[in-house]
């Protein structure tokens, strides 16, 4: 009976063995594939890494960009500003010219009369003169 007793508890240590050694196969399994993905998994994380840094670098370009954009407009705001104030010159000019136009055109008119009128003045004279001859 004792025999008997210690063969099937040496069955059941036997069976419980190849059970121990088949969980442990399988943690082995388990291992290996938790390392693959893990290998796996950080070769993912370091080209994300990359990505990243590429993407920051077109990112601080895009910045770049948008300043130099910005700095170029406001550039060509100033610009425009100083074409304004310089049309607003010219036509302030040409107005003073337009007045000093017709101020010079009033003149030439007054000259002309009283060039019209001397001329009539110097007939008048010489006719009076003409008149008073002295023989």
């Amino acid at each position: 009976v004792v025999a008997a007793e210690i063969r099937r508890l040496a069955d059941n240590v036997t069976e419980s063995t190849s059970e121990i050694e088949k969980r442990v196969s399988e943690i082995q399994d388990a291992i290996s594939r938790l390392i693959v993905a893990s290998e796996r998994g950080a070769s993912m994380i370091e080209i994300g890494l990359q990505e990243s840094a590429r993407t920051g670098e077109r990112l601080s370009q895009l910045v770049d960009a948008a300043q130099q954009s910005t700095s170029a407009a406001q550039q060509i705001s100033l610009s425009t500003q100083q074409q304004q104030i310089a049309s607003n010159q010219v036509v302030i000019a040409l107005r003073e010219i337009v007045t000093a136009s017709s101020n010079t055109a009033q003149s030439i008119s007054r000259v002309l009369a009283v060039s019209k009128e001397m001329s009539t003045l110097s007939t008048e004279l010489g006719n009076a003169v003409g008149q008073f001859k002295i023989d």
